[in-house]
């Protein structure tokens, strides 16, 4: 629609790949990093994108289909249900990150690990209810969880456990800003 704004972006197989997902499901374009051609990726309605294991994923559907999209032809490979998942509360939104070898899908009280390779869901970490808005990202050897309450989360790819706990303390803006 005419109020969606490009909204989020990835990058990866020399490209950029940019959403229109910020309030809700939108279309997804891929602007070539040498080029600097715009191409269309996925017209239909996109939840949300995450580059890593050498392809674009997005978040499908009502929230509940990831699509392993090739980077470089936007040919839809596989998907994955997450019906399995069973957590979407109302007004609830997944979130996820790749790496590690591995889909990391954030539902309201688990963050599940989905192997790339076998698109098998090979195990889940509880961390307690999450409001919305909580965000997963992956970088130094962990997965990390924030949560809007105020909390990061180390989690160990390996182990499947929160190794760390980081209050995020009270939010203060100095003066001058």
């Amino acid at each position: 629609g005419s109020g969606q704004r490009w909204s989020h972006m990835e990058v990866g197989a020399n490209a950029v790949f940019v959403c229109t997902c910020g309030g809700g499901p939108g279309a997804v374009i891929r602007v070539d990093a040498a080029t600097l051609s715009v191409e269309p990726v996925r017209r239909r309605p996109v939840w949300m994108i995450a580059y890593g294991e050498g392809a674009l994923w997005a978040l499908t559907g009502e929230s509940d289909t990831i699509e392993r999209i090739d980077p470089k032809t936007s040919a839809v490979v596989e998907s994955i249900s997450l019906g399995r998942i069973g957590e979407s509360g109302t007004g609830w939104r997944y979130r996820m990150a790749v790496g590690e070898g591995a889909i990391w899908v954030l539902a309201p009280a688990s963050l599940w690990r989905i192997d790339s390779t076998t698109k098998r869901f090979v195990g889940s970490v509880p961390l307690g209810h999450s409001e919305e808005g909580s965000s997963v990202a992956i970088g130094d050897g962990a997965i990390w969880v924030a949560k809007p309450e105020g909390i990061l989360l180390r989690v160990d790819p390996d182990s499947q456990t929160v190794a760390k706990t980081i209050p995020l303390g009270t939010l203060v803006y100095p003066a001058d800003l």
